[in-house]
């Protein structure tokens, strides 16, 4: 009886095959967007696109631990606040798959918790409102991006930084893992990886 089990199990071998050269290839975006990032501080259209397609690609190297039941296709829902160059480059990237779900881009309610938005862009205007904003988001799955200096040591889970004349990235795992989420290994070898900052 054990040598015929082999067969019904050969289509799900084929299925995880499939998962690591997706891996590979989300690997390899994101190292070709590092080193874009390199010249994009002396550009600021150049460094909204390379922000805009950084926050697309931590959509995938980002995971909930425990996914919540939604509808099959339902879309990923990134909310933009405060960020209007931003938002409209994330918009002209909506319709645009994300592990197999469409990428749907709104702008962020100026008051009150962001409608069902898996991902919360927070722009560098709203910075005196920054604990404000994310008590709206405590207790929930959303990850939160910002270019608020010291955004990811304040509680913030991923900011933007400008170094050297390269945008980089800190990455707050902690801050994550609070809220149900898991940072891919591959993120955290391109980011700074820093602790939630002691108030």
């Amino acid at each position: 009886m054990r040598g015929a089990s082999p067969a019904p199990g050969r289509p799900r071998a084929r299925r995880f095959a499939r998962r690591p050269a997706r891996a590979r290839g989300a690997a390899l975006a994101l190292a070709l967007l590092t080193a874009t990032a390199s010249a994009a501080a002396q550009d600021p259209g150049l460094e909204t696109r390379v922000k805009a397609a950084y926050v697309y690609n931590f959509l995938t190297f980002v995971e909930r631990e425990k996914a919540e039941p939604e509808p099959e296709g339902a879309p990923v829902r990134v909310c933009v606040l405060g960020d209007e160059a931003l938002l409209a480059q994330l918009k002209s990237l909506s319709g645009r798959p994300v592990r197999g779900r469409p990428l749907e881009v709104f702008s962020g309610p100026q008051t009150g918790p962001p409608p069902s938005c898996h991902v919360l862009v927070i722009g560098r205007s709203e910075a005196p409102r920054l604990p404000e904003i994310l008590r709206t988001v405590s207790g929930t799955s959303v990850l939160t991006v910002s270019d608020i200096p010291r955004f990811s040591r304040s509680g913030g889970m991923i900011g933007f930084r400008t170094e050297g004349g390269r945008v980089r990235i800190e990455v707050n795992p902690g801050a994550a893992a609070a809220a149900g989420l898991r940072m891919s290994a591959k993120l955290l070898e391109v980011a700074r990886v820093v602790p939630k900052e002691r108030r």
